[in-house]
């Protein structure tokens, strides 16, 4: 009975929120200049658009009667307020993962984890605590919109239910996107892998159900090509995955009918009405809110059981000496080489001098041991190059352990195998599809998984080491970006196999391939130079991928905004030079040239010659004029990456802490 009440008592809201875990936690960020940065940069971002917009409004509307003034500001505060809910959305969605990977990651880093199974806490006070914790930066961010919103309906136009439906929808998410960060900082010791992982999970819970709609939807239509139509789309769907609907509600205020709701077609009797009946249940938004908070709550449990069991293995003492009789169970058996340990993302530092021949077999050895030699023989070769930092970056594995690696491949080949038994190698909206995921790996891949370098290294307390030695920050920068830029091989490796696959075959040109390969790069080169640089930066791996964050949303939202902001209140689409910018901003997005490069290039049989840059102007190309433009984006990525690992170079000696 006392367990019972001490359970309950656990169990309470205030126990769970607002624990000493919570207490602490929010105690320690508040202590943190990033906290106080981040939260500047997103009050700026918001000033900056919000300024932009009122200034162009001020300016196109100077002539205006107060009247014209009055219906213009009533006609520009819905679109105003959809811009800073966007921006909010995208902020909020994008930062959670980030926010609550190190939760876990930090405690194993600094082995406080073993310390809080010494306390009465429940691993339910740990998570919640950590989780609550987490979203009061979230809410906070929230706040900060909140007097630009309230500005806004002073002009009137606004409905209240828009901003309300907005904000629950960014919060909601962004409530889920740190829950699923959290999961997955239990079973990672890199925080920027389980950002990374949180992120994968939160675009698989909020895309998966409408993407599984879309496969039924294909296959039951277009299994036959000659018949008709029998399955019909459910939109309802799309209340699961919030960036559908907020799209559905901007789409709704762009055409004055404001947010939408979530209609069922009921096929009983309802009100006295016979037959199918469009019942409303409610605004989409509502319901998207609802379906974010159960994942959310659900992801919750499932970390406070894998926490649980974690922390139960760790005090029965199962978890590092299984991992020993392991590395006992694969080491010779007879006296070999000690591996070299030139320090890289997770190894610790030594020197590079070469250890002592092992001894010869005695002449009377075992014909038995005959199964070792050429052991032997490949640890007595295994030296060390004259750039020691790159060789290991380079022998490090891009999943982890062989056993992943392999499920990995295994996992890829049946998804391969599973599409191809089910669609046309003809199909062009097959090639289409994996250039964009490509294309898409290629801008998400560098943002998170390049700034551990450094960062890991100090989260290791191996960095100190590597100082020590004589090599230069030279030889240290370029060796970690080049390894991991090989440590981004797989994904684009498998959309680029697929496409040569498709050339060789005849269903596309090459140029296609050529395309994709160059377009895959370029971003690679840039932000893997830049989370270089951020990795020594900030001594945290999570500050320096929200700030290479911060750089690819610059580089491909923020450019946007600002040409939109510019064109819609400055009168700036006249102007010959605002039609170059956006061919521009559009040629350095990998989504959008992989588009232009497919629509030109699936055509087998025969040489693409035409190909088109959007923008606010179509612009149509030639076969070498498009080449030209590829390899100039290509180009200037890799000038700019140029510059990044230039200032992490020329800044090692002071961001690194070397004293000489």
């Amino acid at each position: 009975m006392a367990r019972a009440r001490a359970i309950l008592r656990g169990l309470r809201p205030g126990a769970l929120l607002f624990g000493p875990i919570f207490q602490r936690e929010v105690v320690a960020s508040g202590r943190r200049r990033g906290t106080y940065v981040a939260r500047c940069a997103y009050a700026v971002g918001l000033l900056v658009i919000v300024g932009l917009i009122f200034n162009g409004m001020r300016d196109s509307a100077g002539s205006y009667s107060a009247v014209s003034r009055l219906q213009a500001l009533q006609t520009a505060a819905p679109q105003l307020a959809l811009v800073i809910a966007w921006f909010q959305f995208v902020a909020m969605t994008l930062g959670s993962p980030i926010l609550s990977a190190g939760a876990i990651c930090d405690e194993k880093r600094a082995r406080t984890l073993a310390v809080l199974m010494t306390t009465p806490l429940t691993s339910a006070q740990i998570v919640v605590g950590k989780l609550a914790s987490r979203l009061v930066h979230i809410l906070i961010l929230s706040l900060i919109a909140t007097p630009f919103l309230l500005a806004i309906r002073v002009c009137g136009g606004l409905d209240a239910a828009l901003v309300l439906g907005t904000t629950a929808l960014a919060l909601t998410t962004a409530v889920l996107g740190a829950s699923l960060g959290l999961l997955f900082s239990v079973g990672h010791a890199r925080a920027t892998t389980a950002a990374v992982m949180g992120l994968l999970a939160l675009l698989l819970v909020q895309g998966g159900p409408a993407a599984a709609e879309g496969v039924i939807y294909y296959a039951v239509n277009y299994s036959d090509l000659g018949a008709p139509a029998t399955y019909e789309y459910h939109k309802n769907i799309l209340a699961t995955c919030a960036p559908a609907t907020m799209g559905l509600t901007t789409l709704g205020v762009a055409m004055g009918t404001g947010a939408p709701d979530l209609v069922i077609q009921a096929d009983w009797p309802f009100d006295g009405v016979e037959g199918p009946v469009a019942r409303s249940f409610g605004p989409t938004w509502a319901w998207c809110s609802g379906y974010n908070l159960v994942m959310a709550a659900g992801a919750t449990l499932l970390t406070i059981r894998v926490l649980r069991r974690r922390m139960l293995r760790e005090a029965s003492g199962g978890g590092a000496p299984t991992r020993a009789r392991r590395r006992r169970r694969r080491a010779p058996a007879t006296t070999a080489m000690p591996e070299p340990a030139i320090h890289g993302a997770a190894g610790p530092a030594a020197s590079t001098e070469a250890a002592p021949a092992a001894p010869e077999a005695p002449s009377g050895a075992k014909a038995g041991d005959a199964h070792d030699e050429p052991v032997r023989e490949r640890e007595r070769q295994r030296e060390v190059s004259h750039h020691p930092v790159l060789w290991r970056e380079l022998r490090q594995s891009s999943f982890g352990s062989r056993r992943a690696a392999w499920i990995v491949v295994l996992v890829t080949l049946g998804g391969l195998i599973l599409l191809y038994a089910n669609t046309r190698m003809s199909d062009e909206g097959l090639h289409a599809t994996i250039a964009v995921l490509g294309a898409i790996v290629a801008m998400i891949q560098p943002v998170f998984l390049t700034t551990g370098g450094v960062a890991g290294e100090r989260e290791a307390r191996t960095w100190e080491v590597l100082l020590t030695t004589p090599l230069s920050g030279r030889a240290v920068v370029l060796g970690k970006y080049l390894g991991l830029l090989r440590a981004q091989w797989f994904l684009p490796s498998v959309a680029l196999g697929h496409l040569s696959v498709a050339a060789l075959g005849g269903w596309i040109s090459w140029w296609f391939a050529v395309h994709a390969a160059l377009i895959f790069l370029g971003p690679a080169l840039f932000l893997t130079a830049t989370g270089q640089l951020f990795s020594l930066v900030f001594r945290k791996a999570v500050t320096a991928a929200v700030a290479n964050l911060g750089v690819a949303l610059a580089l491909w939202l923020g450019v946007w905004v600002a040409l939109l902001m510019g064109g819609w209140f400055m009168d700036w689409t006249d102007s010959r030079w605002f039609a170059r910018f956006g061919h521009a901003a559009y040629a350095l997005n990998p989504v959008a040239m992989a588009v232009s490069s497919g629509e030109s290039a699936m055509h087998p049989g025969r040489i693409a010659s035409e190909f088109t840059l959007e923008g606010f102007s179509r612009v149509r190309l030639s076969l070498g004029e498009f080449t030209a433009v590829v390899v100039g984006v290509l180009a200037a990525y890799a000038a700019l990456g140029g510059g990044a690992l230039a200032l992490a170079i020329l800044g090692f000696r002071r961001l690194s802490g070397r004293s000489s």
